[in-house]
């Protein structure tokens, strides 16, 4: 039986106000994290530590804070939406204990680390942008090509801003066409990569994030999926699932 522990914490030394393990307790935390410092690649390593979401249920709106409400650094491990999937094992790959753990994700879901609303990783190249010293856009180097380029707004509204209290941000945007996927690109990418599902949309960078998960010549893009029929942390065939999309943005994880 899965032991559940929710604490909410009014000591703020450590920044959570609440955290949730799901199936996990904080020994068994340690232990996976532990013997996953002792795997060398990166990919292999973050191929590893997103395997233990698989099933786990997608969990929207779990995060607390907006411009008129103070942000409290929130740890869930029982629920999560793509982002907070991504944020959850990137922070989980940095570390060697779970202290290690909260600490990190402080670090990759807020620049500078700083737990604020309007510092907050709300896009996806905002993500790449602030933790640029473990991740580096690969983009063209895996389209080569085929990839393409095109200069949004992040935040620009239409009648509105799409995220009320941040600024709009002007930013670059490489991505590779979906039609263009064939199997040189394939090749290039790896086990481990951070990818974002490219929007035309305006004020939008990608709609959906996951990660790249290779077994032997199949590529899977494993992703907490909101579909109604899903609803959970599952693999997905990478060709299927992209090739009639708009595009897609490839973030490697660095060496650490």
């Amino acid at each position: 039986m899965y032991t559940f522990i929710f604490l909410s914490l009014c000591a703020f030394s450590s920044g959570i106000l609440a955290e949730n393990l799901g199936k996990w307790t904080v020994p068994e935390l340690n232990t996976l994290l532990h013997s996953t410092q002792t795997i060398a690649d990166e990919g292999t390593k973050i191929a590893h530590l997103s395997q233990q979401f698989l099933n786990t249920p997608y969990k929207a709106h779990t995060l607390i804070g907006s411009a008129k409400k103070a942000e409290q650094l929130t740890l869930r491990l029982d629920g999560v939406d793509c982002l907070t999937y991504l944020e959850n094992v990137e922070a989980l790959r940095r570390s060697h204990s779970y202290a290690d753990f909260t600490e990190n994700l402080k670090a990759v879901r807020y620049k500078d680390g700083v737990v604020a609303f309007q510092n907050r990783n709300h896009f996806f190249l905002n993500w790449r942008d602030n933790n640029a010293r473990f991740v580096t856009d690969v983009t063209q180097q895996v389209g080569e090509t085929a990839s393409k380029m095109k200069i949004k707004y992040l935040n620009e509204p239409l009648h509105k801003p799409l995220i009320p209290g941040i600024p709009v941000v002007e930013t670059l945007v490489h991505y590779i066409p979906g039609v263009r996927i064939d199997n040189k690109i394939l090749s290039r990418l790896k086990n481990g990569d951070y990818v974002g599902l490219y929007t035309d949309r305006n004020g939008l960078d990608v709609t959906h994030v996951g990660i790249i998960i290779k077994k032997g010549q199949q590529v899977f893009f494993r992703h907490a999926s909101n579909e109604p029929y899903v609803q959970q942390v599952v693999d997905a065939e990478f060709v299927n699932y992209f090739k009639y999309q708009r595009g897609f943005v490839v973030l490697r994880p660095l060496d650490i």
